[in-house]
């Protein structure tokens, strides 16, 4: 990867865009009620959760069917972008609300790429490298997450559900222990890993 990050445009249709955005808020809404009623466990995050530190108080989902669907649809596209043949990994997505935020951070994964796709009409600047780049419905930034340092600030108004999808090298230093984040497969929780 030549360039330290690629935006690229429309790389996802509208329509795909608002059916996301929507499952995903509807999300929210199932997840916030399941734990309201403590209908599941606060330490069942199947639904998604409220508690990552690095989105504080944002609703967010690991490795979701759909998430994980998109990120096996754009690897090729990804792959092409910075020229390199690549493993998915997972997709993390988040439900961002007036005042979240994003905070300051690296990836720890050597040889990791990441993209973030904006389901969402909303605008909000995502900091890379000091730069502040915004991304329209259904734009993607690449760009190598254990090299950029990234952050966001906190969302003044609205809402905005952005798509993080988590590829590595197949060149990389242990990249098949990487793969699908040592899940079996895709779209299935982080508890269950490879020959166990």
């Amino acid at each position: 990867m030549k360039k330290q990050y690629h935006i690229l445009s429309n790389v996802v249709s509208k329509e795909v865009c608002e059916f996301l955005e929507t499952y995903f808020i509807e999300k929210e809404q199932v997840a916030k009620l399941y734990l309201d009623s403590s209908f599941i466990s606060k330490f069942n995050k199947e639904y998604g959760h409220f508690d990552d530190p690095q989105l504080p108080g944002t609703y967010a989902i690991y490795g979701s069917l759909a998430g994980d669907l998109i990120l096996k649809q754009l690897k090729l596209l990804v792959e092409k972008t910075i020229k390199k043949k690549l493993y998915e990994m997972y997709s993390y997505t988040g439900v961002f609300n007036t005042r979240n935020s994003l905070q300051r951070q690296k990836g720890e994964v050597k040889g990791a790429v990441s993209a973030v796709l904006n389901l969402s009409k909303k605008e909000w600047p995502i900091h890379i490298k000091h730069k502040a780049l915004v991304l329209k419905l259904g734009d993607m930034i690449v760009y190598q997450e254990s090299v950029l340092e990234h952050w966001r600030l906190p969302l003044v108004e609205g809402k905005c559900v952005q798509l993080f999808l988590h590829y590595i090298d197949v060149k990389a230093k242990n990249s098949k222990k990487h793969k699908y984040d040592s899940r079996p497969r895709l779209g299935v929780d982080k508890l269950i890993q490879n020959g166990g």
